[in-house]
């Protein structure tokens, strides 16, 4: 069965029988899309018998139609979940080689988690989600956190008046501009030692904050990095490893 494929694009090409020439073409389409037709309507493609495709078939080396295209159905879906798998093994190897790059962050983060009296956790619309896992995460840890609505709170602008404070913040999206301004403003002129502030942020939005950070970390691992899922993933995988820091 090796040199099948060898042999359908040989017959379209080739092969001096014009019927067997138009059915390589029509399989040999199929077989890049994977639409495989049925034996009637590819006679009718193809302006031959069905009595034709069964032929074509056994010339290739199968007992008729069916066959052939079990065959080829099989070895079109095998190739396809096989690269599937391995773009996920991109995106996870390339997301774990991101995390340990940032080994540092974590353990600052993880230090800092530890001392804090209070952690308030900011977010965008984008990393929602994956700041929700942080605070329950951390809530199970038995740590006083706050989730932080930042249409509600921020107005308050009562957040950065607590001792030992932590703050984290997650930034990527679109919606980002409100609340990177709400993070500047409330941060402005703040010089207090019990207050740190650590970021997780986008590429495209670093360069519009202002105020002093103890912790950044860009979402910069090498994929589709401003994807919605791929963020979520990367940052949840993150916090696992920040998870075992804090055990």
């Amino acid at each position: 069965m090796e040199s099948i494929y060898k042999k359908v694009e040989q017959l379209q090409k080739d092969y001096s029988n014009s019927s067997y020439k138009l059915i390589a073409k029509a399989i040999w389409a199929s077989i890049k899309t994977g639409d495989f037709k049925k034996q009637k309507d590819l006679a009718v493609e193809c302006f031959t018998s069905e009595s034709s495709i069964t032929k074509f078939a056994q010339y290739l080396g199968f007992s008729g139609y069916r066959e052939m295209i079990f065959f080829f159905k099989q070895d079109y879906n095998s190739f396809h979940n096989l690269n599937e798998k391995f773009k996920r093994t991109n995106l996870f190897d390339s997301i774990i080689n991101w995390i340990n790059l940032n080994e540092k962050f974590i353990e600052t983060l993880s230090r800092e988690i530890k001392k804090s009296k209070r952690i308030n956790i900011y977010h965008s619309y984008q990393l929602e989600l994956s700041s929700r896992f942080l605070y329950e995460t951390l809530i199970t840890l038995g740590y006083n956190v706050i989730l932080v609505n930042h249409n509600i709170n921020f107005i308050s602008g009562k957040l950065n008046k607590q001792i030992d404070q932590l703050n984290i913040a997650f930034v990527s999206g679109h919606d980002s501009d409100f609340l990177i301004d709400c993070l500047n403003s409330l941060n402005k002129n703040n010089d207090q030692q019990n207050v740190k502030n650590f970021l997780f942020i986008s590429e495209r939005q670093k360069s519009k904050v202002t105020y002093k950070l103890d912790g950044i970390i860009e979402l910069n691992f090498e994929f589709n990095n401003s994807h919605f899922v791929q963020r979520n993933v990367a940052v949840e995988m993150f916090i696992l490893e920040l998870y075992k820091k804090l055990l």
